[in-house]
């Protein structure tokens, strides 16, 4: 009768096997299809190469690859013992130090002009529990009374403050006036194109469609 494995010799053959399989699956995983980097800005994506890397993506569209080591405490050291060494101090006199270079990347400009003017602050726009709640909560209790409204435990389950109620209910109103505001837009420039004549449903192709739809729901009935 052979000897008994000890608990240890089992613990590294079960850890051994768990290597392996790790090891198969991390090749598995590098045998892969290789997707190409997600650009989510638009001026960036615009002038991006999928058949050149990451580095010199960014190196061609004057762009730092590494922020850190661009603007970080390392280049602040490294500029530091630069202008420390002799003769550098004339050569910044003389303006032959680092020339700038002779055409800057469109894209960098477009983005260097963006990051001066500043983006708008996006608005908030409520979701349809916010909508929901705020909707009942007016009705049950009017437009301005908060304190009502946060002491009703049905309708505000999830215990809203009135300062959070007051600033949920202005978030609503303005989203609702903001749709509103663009259906008035959208039935005015459909009054004024049928006032000057033209056919907002496509001409004769529409006439034709239309004909189709009225088959389809002849059909239906």
């Amino acid at each position: 009768m052979g000897k008994r494995p000890s608990r240890g010799q089992v613990t590294k053959a079960s850890l051994g096997s768990s290597a392996r399989a790790s090891a198969k699956r991390r090749a598995n995983q590098r045998g892969g299809r290789i997707h190409a980097p997600a650009v989510g800005d638009v001026t960036v994506a615009a002038a991006w190469d999928n058949t050149r890397t990451v580095k010199a993506n960014l190196a061609g569209l004057g762009l730092a690859s590494d922020p850190n080591a661009a603007v970080g405490p390392t280049a602040h050291r490294r500029l530091a013992t630069q202008s420390s060494r002799p003769g550098a101090a004339a050569a910044d006199n003389d303006g032959n130090d680092d020339a700038p270079p002779a055409v800057m990347s469109v894209t960098a400009a477009a983005l260097a002009a963006r990051a001066s003017v500043g983006e708008a602050p996006r608005p908030h726009h409520p979701s349809d529990g916010e909508v929901a709640t705020v909707r009942s909560l007016v009705a049950a209790h009017g437009a301005g009374n908060f304190g009502a409204m946060a002491r009703d435990r049905k309708r505000n389950y999830l215990q809203h403050t009135p300062a959070a109620l007051r600033a949920m209910c202005r978030r609503v109103g303005a989203a609702e006036a903001a749709a509103e505001a663009a259906t008035d837009a959208v039935v005015a420039a459909a009054a004024e194109a049928a006032a000057a004549g033209v056919d907002v449903g496509g001409g004769g192709g529409g006439g034709g469609g239309g004909g189709k739809h009225r088959g389809k729901g002849r059909a239906r009935a």
